[in-house]
């Protein structure tokens, strides 16, 4: 599947260089970029960019100059090391600060040589972890302007496809804000005062009315969501090699929320010494918004568990974790290997006692999963046991018919 362009890149253009409108380089990649009618906003200084910048919300690109006018050097600041240590300093910033603005790779096009940027702009951004010799792992691409003019385009894609966290994420967010567009137009059209309808319903079926709302937008795009465009002959291919402890990371970051866990869900896990606890009661139960100190949590409790024991009780090298009625594993939980869940130890607390040991919580499907396997362990039937010597029979009599043989 061949990756064009502008399907691939959708959405606003920044340019910050100080020879805009001066250096036929930039002025170039600028028309090129015009002409694919890709929107470009357009800065002489960086300052004012980092003004601006926290108000764009979704960005396309960043185009970057290196060497910016030094009449940005604030007074006192004289010409030479001095100044370019600052300016230095402003573009690190700058860089920084986009990261927890948005997700948008940025684009260094500079006049310096290609024998000089090595010195000038990597050894800076290393420096300060900005830029890694692992192919496939960067956000920042670096090219002199008069090679890059050559094949803009071409060298760009190739450079996101070859970065699949760039690639994968600009397909993801485009089928996102397309779908999201569509259904806030639809719901608009079927009732303008629809936030008031669905608002009143979770209210009165006593949800979290917010919440409620959240979920079901999210589930809307999601449902419309497929990403049947991406080439997955992208995906396979392994840029770089992981190891195990980014894995562990990367599988922690997507099961367990340490953010934004104020209020009150299933999956909330707490802490008190050795012991985790993990909430299990419905939403529904702890939407009421007033005094939620008052609140009682449904609580499992947790323990670590050696990797042994789990290895020889719960693991299945084609299968992976074995659930098992009586209990469940969490991996990756508070830097432990495993967690181990049984669900007999169950207690139930106030939620102003537990509210300080918050540390995390479990996120949908595995918190889903979690419950499910629990309502399967209070909503199982007890039947007879077949005497051991009914099965040591049966199964006898195979080992003797496999001597046989």
């Amino acid at each position: 599947m061949s990756v064009d362009f502008v399907e691939l890149n959708k959405g606003p253009v920044v340019v910050i260089d100080n020879e805009i409108g001066k250096d036929k380089n930039i002025n170039d990649i600028i028309s090129k970029i015009e002409d694919k009618g890709l929107p470009i906003l357009k800065y002489t200084n960086i300052s004012k960019a980092d003004r601006e910048i926290g108000n764009i919300g979704f960005l396309n690109f960043i185009i970057l100059d290196w060497r910016l006018d030094p009449s940005e050097a604030p007074l006192g600041v004289s010409i030479g090391d001095e100044l370019k240590e600052h300016l230095i300093k402003k573009k690190i910033v700058f860089i920084n600060k986009l990261k927890s603005v948005c997700f948008s790779p940025v684009f260094i096009f500079t006049n310096i040589s290609t024998e000089g940027i090595e010195e000038e702009i990597e050894k800076p951004l290393k420096e300060n972890n900005l830029l890694y010799s692992d192919n496939g792992k960067n956000f920042i691409f670096i090219r002199n302007k008069q090679e890059i003019l050559k094949n803009l385009f071409d060298d760009v894609t190739k450079w996101i496809v070859e970065n699949t966290h760039i690639y994968l994420s600009k397909i993801w967010l485009n089928q996102f804000l397309k779908n999201s567009n569509e259904i806030f137009w639809s719901l608009y059209e079927k009732n303008s005062n629809w936030p008031n309808v669905f608002y009143k319903s979770f209210e009165e079926d006593g949800e979290n009315p917010i919440s409620g709302l959240n979920d079901i937008l999210f589930r809307v795009v999601r449902a419309k969501t497929n990403l049947n465009n991406i080439d997955d002959k992208v995906l396979k291919r392994a840029i770089r090699d992981s190891n195990i402890d980014e894995i562990k990371s990367l599988y922690s970051k997507i099961m367990y929320l340490t953010e934004n866990i104020d209020d009150i869900k299933p999956g909330d896990i707490y802490k008190d010494g050795r012991k985790y606890y993990i909430n299990i009661r419905p939403e529904c139960d702890t939407t009421k918004r007033e005094n939620i100190e008052d609140i009682d949590i449904y609580l499992i409790v947790g323990t670590k568990i050696s990797d042994a024991k789990v290895e020889k009780e719960f693991y299945n090298k084609k299968y992976g974790l074995i659930p098992k009625p009586i209990c469940h594993i969490l991996p990756f939980l508070d830097g432990k290997n495993f967690i181990w869940f049984k669900f007999k130890n169950f207690e139930i607390k106030k939620y102003s006692e537990m509210k300080s040991k918050k540390i995390c919580r479990l996120l949908p499907p595995f918190i889903t999963h979690f419950q499910h396997q629990y309502s399967s362990f209070l909503g199982r039937y007890g039947i007879p046991k077949v005497p051991q010597e009914v099965y040591d029979e049966i199964f006898s009599k195979l080992k003797e018919g496999s001597e046989n043989a």
